[in-house]
């Protein structure tokens, strides 16, 4: 026994000296005397490791472990090895055990950390290097690492500070300003990202790979030629790479140009296949071209390739949610949440979505939304000014939206748009749309100050905002798409009110109120609303119909024919079955559903199982999808008998549009605001009847006017017309007396104090 332990001593002696070779051989010696000598296996592993020979190093560190050596010696190495050959999960299992065995080491932190950035496992990652760096808090690499993990977490405030103590500690460098642009890019501080590229490429000049964020960047901002002229340089010098087609499709897409958006990225598809980005990419666009099941397709094969990215899953709960998929879109926000727990859309994305289902409680909405309030608005950054607002003097309103466009939310703000001007008050918009088209041109045209903000990072709009010292701002989005709640809460203005765009409590709360009327909400209401309630006399919306509207036609055909024009989301199954019941109890009758996703065959198939499900038989199904002419899209109202509302999320600008065509319009009153927009349109025109207070009576009262459709579809249009919903004027008094009322409240709060 003496012999093989003598070889093995000589063994280790020449390795620590850096003799690979005797080493190699002596370890080889010591085992032919007796096999059983597992250290040697593991040793010999490590010679492979350190002569880059990884598959036969992973070889030795296999049969080592087999034979239980336990040390951090074989597991770091062993995960070194695992990590060169590509099998990532098992390098992490064999780093952690070697972080177990030896937590005073920082290699065996730093190189988990290492692999868990390679698996885009950021928080994990984050950690690992915080270990590591607390054991060697002067590793420049590892403050390197951990800003790197830190931008992958959507946290780019605290990898910025990571940075500047990498810089401290190795001195500037190109890939310091390349992952500070990364950072301020997420911040969507777009201009800070361009200057810290420009020093990059300034430092490496020769490093195109700097080319593809900079021309990203110059897209955020609108600068779109720069854009396109970077990015057709990246192509012309590296065609042979999907990063170029990417890029180049990335460029198209902020500027809505989806053909040349498709093209460039099923280039970069068929140079790699195996492309998350890509696939990620081109299920974007196909969501925004209406082919939501094809793009369900690509954001699924992005999500195999890389199950550990955020983006995917949030991108793929809004294509879902397009399908009416309302459950499968919620588990995907989820999925979104637990990857990122700090992503602020995918926890907006829940509280809107579950107002689709049937049978959640107000009570638990509620619940979630304080939990949003807590973990995204800090009572820090909520500030209280309690400054006295003049009334005497002008005063200035400020408006937030992300909605200013070809959506519901147009047709019902221009009143104010107009009107307030002419009462002394002066009126600042600031827009946060995703793109502008002619409805953004049309209300840019009031006497109004509009800021574009949709390139401003948080702080840099507040500037902004408070510059115009604003004394009223209000919200317009809460929780839908492109809203911005954080930059709202952080305001500083005396007076801060949510109203239209979202159907529910925001979760602020503070000098923070809540435009209603006593239909939409109860006096019960208060107790799931953080923000101070607000009853406006008559209802708490104008609409506002769209110029050269159609003319009412008489619908021909004997059957009668029901209709909904709302998203597909608020076709929730107690709809459906309600819907399903409707159609049994009236002979010769059929539904016409037109909405956005119905363009899409494979959408179309998930709606008629849902309604079949129901007994609702395909054959009374009239599918339409959504049209680019607005006048074709009201003149469509023209084939139906009676609109049927959505429960328990109501429609609001299709019960507006189906009164303007003179269409009747029945809803079910819930018991909340979201369930209970249609009661409030209904009592303004004059319809109460149309209003049911229970799923039976809804049917009944749907089966009634069916059997008794002889309407005057002429007198419909003038009841909505001549009623409070669209007298503009009369609306903008009481919205004026609303406001005063609530700047009288808060001075005196202001004297009190």
């Amino acid at each position: 026994m003496q012999n093989e332990k003598t070889i093995f001593q000589q063994a280790m002696t020449a390795h620590q000296n850096g003799n690979l070779v005797d080493a190699y051989s002596l370890y080889q010696l010591a085992l032919s005397e007796n096999p059983s000598l597992s250290e040697a296996l593991m040793y010999l592993g490590v010679i492979e490791c350190q002569r880059q020979n990884h598959s036969e190093a992973v070889t030795f560190f296999a049969q080592a472990e087999q034979r239980g050596v336990r040390s951090p010696i074989l597991h770091i190495n062993y995960g070194l090895s695992l990590m060169e050959t590509g099998d990532l999960n098992a390098a992490e299992v064999q780093f952690t055990l070697g972080a177990e065995l030896a937590p005073e080491a920082g290699d065996a932190f730093y190189n988990l950390g290492r692999c868990r950035l390679k698996l885009k496992k950021y928080n994990d990652a984050a950690t690992a290097f915080e270990k590591s760096l607390q054991l060697n808090p002067n590793d420049g690499q590892g403050w390197l690492y951990l800003s790197m993990a830190l931008i992958g977490m959507n946290r780019p405030e605290l990898a910025l500070p990571a940075l500047e103590k990498v810089k401290m500690i190795k001195g500037d460098s190109a890939e310091i300003h390349l992952y500070a642009a990364q950072s301020y890019e997420n911040l969507k501080q777009y201009e800070m990202a361009i200057e810290h590229l420009l020093n990059a490429k300034q430092m490496s000049p020769d490093d195109d790979s700097l080319l593809y964020p900079l021309a990203r960047c110059y897209a955020y901002t609108g600068s779109y030629q720069k854009a396109e002229d970077i990015s057709s340089k990246l192509l012309s010098i590296h065609s042979g790479e999907e990063s170029s087609y990417i890029t180049a499709a990335t460029v198209y897409s902020l500027q809505g140009k989806w053909n040349e958006a498709k093209n460039a990225v099923q280039k970069a598809l068929e140079l790699n296949q195996d492309s998350a980005d890509g696939h990620g990419l081109y299920g974007y666009i196909l969501a925004k071209t209406g082919a939501t099941s094809k793009a369900q397709e690509h954001y699924e094969q992005s999500a195999k390739i890389i199950p550990q990215n955020p983006t995917t899953y949030l991108n793929m709960a809004n294509n879902l949610i397009a399908q009416g998929r309302v459950v499968d879109a919620l588990e995907c926000s989820e999925k979104c949440l637990k990857l990122q727990p700090e992503n602020e859309s995918a926890f907006s994305n829940i509280l809107l979505h579950m107002h689709y289902l049937s049978g959640i409680e107000q009570r638990e909405i509620f619940g979630l939304t304080k939990k949003w309030a807590q973990m995204f608005i800090p009572a820090k950054q909520t500030p209280d000014n309690f400054r006295i607002i003049d009334t005497a003097s002008q005063i200035k309103i400020g408006i937030l939206s992300g909605d200013l466009r070809r959506h519901s939310v147009a047709f019902f703000i221009e009143p104010l748009l107009d009107k307030l001007p002419q009462h002394n008050f002066k009126i600042f918009v600031y827009s946060n749309n995703p793109y502008d088209d002619q409805i953004s041109d049309h209300l840019k045209s009031f006497d109004n100050t509009w800021h574009n903000i949709r390139t401003l990072d948080d702080f840099n709009a507040k500037m902004l905002i408070a510059q115009d010292n604003i004394d009223v701002m209000i919200d317009l989005s809460g929780h839908t798409d492109n809203n911005r709640l954080r930059l709202f809460a952080q305001t500083n203005c005396p007076i801060k009110i949510n109203w239209l765009g979202y159907p529910d409590t925001t979760g602020l709360s503070g000098n923070v109120y809540r435009l209603v009327d006593n239909v939409t909400d109860t006096q019960q209401s208060q107790q799931f609303c953080s923000e101070c309630l607000v009853y406006m006399p008559g209802p708490f919306i104008c609409y506002t119909p769209p110029p050269h509207y159609p003319d009412i036609s008489k619908k021909t055909g004997e059957e009668t024919v029901f209709g909904s024009f709302n998203a597909l989301a608020k076709i929730s199954d107690l709809t459906l079955q309600l819907w399903g019941e409707i159609l049994r109890r009236v002979n010769n009758s059929k539904i016409l559903l037109k909405s956005r996703g119905l363009e899409d065959s494979a959408t179309v198939d998930i709606l008629l199982r849902r309604a079949k499900n129901f007994s609702i038989d395909p054959e009374r199904l009239i599918l339409r999808p959504m049209t680019v002419n607005f006048r074709e899209h009201l003149y469509t109202y023209n084939e139906i008998d009676i609109a049927l509302d959505t429960f328990p999320y109501n429609g609001t600008t299709t019960t507006c549009e189906a009164l303007l065509m003179g269409r009747q319009a029945m809803t079910l009153a819930g018991e909340s605001h979201h369930s209970r927009v249609g009661a409030s349109i209904l009592l303004a025109c004059g319809l109460e009847s149309n209003i049911a207070m229970t799923p039976e009576e809804y049917i009944q009262k749907a089966v009634e006017l069916a059997n008794n459709n002889n309407f005057d579809n002429s007198a419909i249009r003038r009841k909505l017309l001549a009623s409070a919903l669209c007298k503009s004027d009369d609306f903008c008094l009481r919205f004026i007396d609303a406001i005063k009322n609530i700047i009288t409240h808060h001075n005196s709060k202001y004297a009190i104090k």
